[in-house]
């Protein structure tokens, strides 16, 4: 996302997540046709991501002189594509800073340890345990 990590959370006893990767619906591969609009000619590329080609391609159509602006565009579809391909849900005690929209680092992930997008962030407060956070995580799968 681009953001720096407002703070590392770290795991402790009060510690709670839950890790999902949906790695059934994730498409690498992008097949990018574009409109040179200079030129009046159509261009095909191609944009992976992760490393690797999947079986299912994303199809972008853009209309551009600049052939890095058409691929940037193809990389950022991927991304809101798989949006949803990697997310952590945590309980912890709470904390000012977890609120949607701010960045955490999740360094006890092991191989998905990284920095994760709050997208959403529930606080509570009781007698018992005090002030606990509940947040829903969203990150991204890297080059393996």
């Amino acid at each position: 996302s681009g953001q720096t990590a407002v703070m590392s959370i770290h795991k402790n006893k009060d510690t709670r997540y839950n890790l999902r990767e949906s790695v059934k619906s994730v498409t690498t591969t992008a097949r990018l046709e574009y409109d040179n609009i200079k030129q009046g000619k159509k261009h095909r590329s191609k944009v992976t991501q992760l490393g690797r080609a999947s079986a299912d391609e994303l199809v972008v159509y853009t209309k551009t002189d600049d052939p890095k602006v058409a691929k940037t565009q193809a990389a950022a579809a991927l991304d809101n594509h798989n949006e949803d391909r990697l997310t952590a849900e945590i309980s912890l005690p709470g904390d000012y800073r977890y609120v949607a929209g701010n960045v955490v680092h999740l360094p006890f992930l092991g191989k998905r340890a990284g920095d994760y997008l709050i997208k959403q962030a529930s606080h509570r407060v009781d007698r018992s345990s005090g002030w606990t956070a509940t947040l829903l995580c969203q990150g991204n799968l890297q080059d393996e």
